[in-house]
């Protein structure tokens, strides 16, 4: 059954219509005993048998669909690599479809040799955000009258994220708070975990820290100097509400929080991005922010939508 109805998709409009009168004139023909119409049955049907033989040619063809990279920040350049190389002797198609986005391409092929390759280049529209369907390749086998037409996927579709533009920022020092478990940082203390070094004693310093070993082999007193391990926690919230924001200053949004996060990553500083309830849910999305990529792909699908912003 689903051979056949796969057999049945290749069947054009045009080539229904003459099926149709395959099957009409012939019945008239017989219960008319019409001579004439039985002949313009039978060459009808003979035109839907000769464009069987268009559709079942091989490709003659290999191609293969890259990227230059799977993903870009808005504005950035992007293309589609198609390699075609020759695979035998059977006749090259003059052109193959590809999908980008919403739109199909005709791609026109150039003449080769047998195993011999042609690189063809794509340029990618980069200049809004979101995640963009790149493939597959097809090719269209189909006969001259468009009677039959059968398309065949060469390659399968790659997926192309373009992400939100970032600007570099300077570090921020705010919010840090003390943590053992924190990074060390580059000032000295004389209470932590993360050991630095030894300095000679000064009046005021507390003598449990003096290093006694180290003291009698340099005949003065030495105390401890550590790395004071800090914390810092940034969260960011994003409202995704189409009556709190308009879609100008929401991609505006995301490229600042994107370029908040990438910061925050950056100095090894911890990150929560936070947007605006979806579905039935009356809580915040919490969107996933444990690296690069993972925290610019989220950015890059969210949309805006019509229900309450953060409260």
């Amino acid at each position: 059954m689903r051979a056949f109805r796969k057999a049945l998709r290749v069947v054009t409009g045009w080539g229904w219509a003459l099926a149709a009168v395959v099957v009409l004139l012939g019945a008239l023909g017989f219960v008319l005993a019409w001579n004439e119409l039985i002949v313009l049955s039978v060459g009808a049907l003979i035109l839907l048998l000769t464009a069987v033989p268009w559709i079942l040619r091989g490709r003659g063809v290999r191609i293969e669909l890259q990227l230059t990279s799977p993903r870009v920040a808005v504005g950035s350049p992007a293309h589609a690599v198609l390699v075609a190389r020759r695979s035998g002797r059977l006749s090259m198609p003059h052109a193959v479809e590809v999908e980008i986005g919403k739109q199909t391409i005709e791609v026109a092929l150039p003449r080769l040799a047998r195993g011999q390759s042609n690189e063809i280049r794509l340029p990618i529209d980069t200049s809004r955000r979101g995640k963009l369907e790149v493939g597959p390749v097809r090719i269209a086998h189909t006969d001259p009258l468009g009677i039959l037409e059968r398309l065949t996927v060469l390659s399968v579709g790659q997926t192309l994220m373009v992400h939100p533009r970032i600007v570099r920022v300077p570090a921020a020092s705010s919010g840090l708070v003390k943590d053992l478990e924190g990074e060390p940082s580059q000032d000295l203390t004389a209470d932590d975990v993360a050991f630095h070094s030894l300095r000679e004693y000064q009046p005021g310093d507390d003598r449990r820290l003096v290093h006694w070993r180290t003291s009698a082999k340099h005949g003065s007193l030495l105390v401890r100097q550590f790395e004071p391990s800090r914390r810092s926690d940034t969260l960011v919230c994003l409202t995704t509400s189409q009556d709190e924001i308009g879609a100008e200053n929401f991609e505006l949004a995301l490229s600042v929080v994107a370029t908040i996060g990438i910061a925050a990553m950056v100095e090894r500083r911890s990150i929560r991005v936070l947007s605006s309830p979806t579905g039935a849910s009356k809580f915040a999305t919490e969107l996933d922010a444990r690296g690069r990529d993972r925290l610019l792909d989220e950015l890059t699908e969210i949309q805006r939508h019509g229900q309450s912003g953060l409260k």
